[in-house]
């Protein structure tokens, strides 16, 4: 007889302030289960709702652009992130896995997760960010190659009432919010709704172009939803973001009609339970998105995409103690069944792309965890794959050797291999009568990963962590012209190695970080990668300045040349971000933030290249926050 226990007593359901405070902080996502970050298989940074409300991110982007080895590109139109000086132009993501709350986030169409504004919730209905630098392919299969970055949510104990929010900032920026929360013996309820606006700046200049007057708006809406009762906890989410475009070349440049609009829905059931000493886990998902967008040509004629996803699922998976070993074993099924890739112009009726197919998942994976000494611990691990799309069948080891010197210091060895597979519009896209065409053959992509991770506390309220890393990218999917006639092809390899050393510090309601990060990238032949970034420094600091009333928190980051597409380098800048955080009465929180303080100057790269030259990023902003909540 099979036993369910409630999300209470779950990993996910451990409270916030003794994850970060306890001696060994706890984390999940490197090994599927609750096990102190120490001995975990991986170099991990935990986010806080706290950090997130003291430093003022408004996006998911923003908040992992704080760490180490992660730097945030923006296109005017996406936000993407740099891992390790990695970063592959035309790609949306899906070189990192994105999960909220097991629910994996990238889309089969392009791997796409959504990182920015068009993230599926809101950061208020955020609990904590775990990230996992390296490769995780033996526990998660495809596209978890640099990262893995799990977002976990609140739930109704932790707002337990109502609460109204607002935001006002630059560029006529303002969103609304109600968020509602209730937990009563077995059973909770969190529910949250936002609705959101930004005008953009006025005047975009891009070299070699003309000027662009307000065509940077966005709006856009989001639900989020989490009900637990007993041993099932069902979660849901919906966001709907519509972006105007303001530096498109396959479009009118400077059209004020041309548009992208994404949509995203989800909905994931979880049981928690044991059958005998086995720990399991179940979960049933179904997840949709849609793309469209508006492309004005030359001739009046305006080009369209139309592009539609759904995929239904079901995953076990459950550990079990052996003596000095723990045992994970599971297995999942994702069903793509609704694959759809349609391009057209209007009027006219002139149909240039219609791709309609399916594909389907199965993958398997175990992995021991053996502690062969008093503070000697081994993980391997192994995930084998099969993809209908490609009849391809990948198989993803890890290993971790630990060694826990003493109570404060370990030492990690750790390998992984991971893979991505070619997604559909790589691997089954055709279009424009016949001048873009899948190649057959087309084979996933690897990643090998050597790291070396020293974790060391000092004194009792700082951890530092020194990580050496060595990675190398092999057979990378990208598109080939040849005689009129664009596939998506295995190609170059690219190599990382550099790397990372960062000192946090937790004391009271005190806490900073300070990181360098290295990456020396190169491609094929050694040439550099562009974009290939070599040099961060980032510094953080939050200082409560009247008891517990008012916090001041400020972070910099400086960011190194960067080689472009063109074979030059991008400027090197300096960014410094100021936020208070006052709680004045009971239930009211007000938050003011002063972003690029110094109005400094910088650009990023486009991705994809859509334009040849580097993409102006904002000056000085501000964002102004207020919470009310009661009872």
């Amino acid at each position: 007889m099979i036993v369910f226990w409630g999300i209470v007593g779950s990993p996910w359901a451990q409270d916030e302030y003794g994850l970060l405070f306890a001696e060994a902080p706890e984390v999940v996502t490197a090994s599927r289960y609750l096990e102190p970050g120490q001995v975990a298989p991986a170099s991990m940074e935990v986010i806080t709702s706290q950090d997130i409300r003291r430093f003022g991110w408004r996006t998911l982007a923003e908040a992992i652009s704080s760490l180490a080895g992660f730097q945030m590109t923006y296109d005017r139109a996406y936000g993407h992130l740099t891992v390790r000086g990695v970063h592959l132009p035309g790609e949306f993501g899906s070189r990192l896995l994105v999960l909220i709350d097991g629910h994996r986030l990238n889309e089969n169409l392009q791997d796409y997760a959504g990182l920015d504004s068009d993230f599926p919730i809101d950061l208020d209905d955020v609990a904590r960010i775990e990230v996992v630098r390296g490769p995780a392919s033996a526990l998660y299969g495809s596209s978890a190659m640099l990262a893995v970055i799990q977002i976990i949510t609140k739930r109704g104990a932790d707002l337990e009432g109502v609460r109204l929010g607002a935001e006002a900032g630059s560029f006529g920026a303002y969103q609304g919010k109600l968020t509602g929360g209730l937990s009563r013996n077995s059973a909770e309820a969190y529910l949250s709704a936002s609705l959101w606006r930004r005008d953009g700046r006025r005047v975009l200049r891009f070299p070699e172009f003309a000027r662009v007057r307000e065509l940077d708006s966005q709006d856009g809406r989001r639900l989020f939803g989490r009900l637990s009762f007993g041993r099932w906890t069902l979660l849901g989410a919906f966001m709907e973001r519509q972006k105007e475009l303001p530096n498109a070349t396959t479009a009118v440049f400077g059209d004020a009609g041309t548009l992208f609009h994404d949509r995203r829905a989800y909905a994931d059931l979880r049981g928690e339970g044991s059958i005998g000493a086995w720990q399991g886990n179940v979960r049933l998902f179904w997840d949709r998105y849609e793309f469209s967008d508006r492309l004005p040509q030359l001739d009046g004629i305006v080009n369209r995409d139309l592009w539609h996803n759904e995929q239904v699922g079901i995953e076990l998976w459950s550990s079990r103690q052996f003596h000095a070993h723990k045992v994970l074993l599971g297995g999942e099924y994702r069903a793509s069944y609704y694959e759809r890739m349609d391009n057209f112009d209007r009027p006219g009726g002139a149909v240039w792309a219609k791709n309609a197919h399916s594909s389907h998942v199965f993958g398997f994976y175990a992995q021991d965890h053996w502690q062969f000494r008093t503070n000697w611990t081994l993980v391997a691990g192994l995930r084998l794959d099969h993809f209908t799309r490609t009849d391809d069948t990948p198989l993803s080891p890890r290993l971790g050797l630990i060694w826990e010197a003493t109570p404060t210091t370990a030492l990690k060895l750790l390998y992984g291999r991971a893979y991505r597979a070619p997604n559909v519009f790589e691997a089954r896209y055709r279009c424009c009568q016949g001048t873009w065409i899948p190649l057959s053959g087309l084979k996933p992509e690897y990643i090998h990963t050597l790291e070396a991770v020293f974790e060391q506390r000092l004194f009792s309220h700082l951890d530092f962590r020194l990580s050496g890393f060595h990675l190398r990218l092999e057979d990378v999917i990208q598109p080939r012209t040849q005689a009129g006639i664009t596939s998506f092809v295995n190609g170059i390899a690219v190599r990382s190695t550099g790397l990372e050393a960062v000192v946090t510090g937790r004391w009271s309601e005190l806490s900073g970080a300070l990181a360098y990060s290295f990456a020396h990238v190169e491609a094929g032949g050694g040439n550099p990668w562009p974009d290939g970034l070599a040099h961060l420094v980032k510094a953080r600091l939050a200082v409560p300045v009247w008891e517990e009333k008012l916090t001041v928190a400020t972070e910099a980051q400086w960011v190194g040349p960067r080689p472009t597409a063109s074979g030059g380098q991008s400027g090197k800048y300096f960014k410094l971000n100021l936020s208070l955080l006052a709680t004045p009465w009971p239930g009211v929180e007000l938050g003011v933030s002063l972003y690029n303080l110094l109005d400094r100057p910088y650009r990023d790269p486009p991705n994809p290249p859509i334009i040849p030259v580097e993409i102006p990023q904002d000056g000085r902003t501000f964002q102004v926050r207020l919470r009310y909540q009661w009872p």
